[in-house]
Formats: C-alpha cells, sequence, structure tokens
C-alpha cells in the first residue's frame, strides 16, 4: 500500500470524471513512471466509463512539442473528445 505515482493519475482521473469528461487524450513521457502514470490513469478512468481517444509516448529528449499537439488537437476534434 502507499502512494505511488500511479495515485496522482488516479486523482486526476478521478476529478476529470467529476467534472462529466467522458473521454481523454493521455500523453506521457515515454519512460517507465510516465508509461506507470498512463496505465494508472486508463485503467481508473475506463473502468469508471470513460473513453481514451488516443495516448501519446513522447520521447525524453523532445523539445518541440508542436507535432503531439497537433496530433492530439486534431485528435479530439474528430472524436468529440471533452
Amino acid at each position: 500500500m502507499g502512494q505511488n505515482i500511479g495515485t496522482c493519475a488516479e486523482v486526476a482521473s478521478a476529478w476529470a470524471l467529476k467534472e462529466n469528461k467522458k473521454t481523454a487524450y493521455i500523453a506521457v513521457a515515454d519512460y517507465a513512471p510516465g508509461i506507470d502514470v498512463l496505465n494508472a490513469f486508463k485503467k481508473h478512468f475506463t473502468t469508471r466509463g470513460g473513453v481514451v481517444v488516443g495516448e501519446d509516448r513522447i520521447p525524453l529528449n523532445t523539445v518541440d512539442f508542436s507535432s503531439f499537439a497537433e496530433r492530439i488537437a486534431a485528435d479530439a476534434r474528430s472524436d468529440g473528445a471533452d
């Protein structure tokens, strides 16, 4: 028991659901803790009725996030994300 990095993701998921957000796009750093966050958020969110419309694992050496931002925005428009 206790707190781990996934706990924060579960809290974020609970908040999103409380705010009536039904869809989510998850973007995390592509290393073990980031992937733990992705998995924890996704599990918590989807088991409570949310839908993950997309996800990205962003390489640690990324300095230009524009391509990721464009993809997230495009997916949000096409899927009607909250």
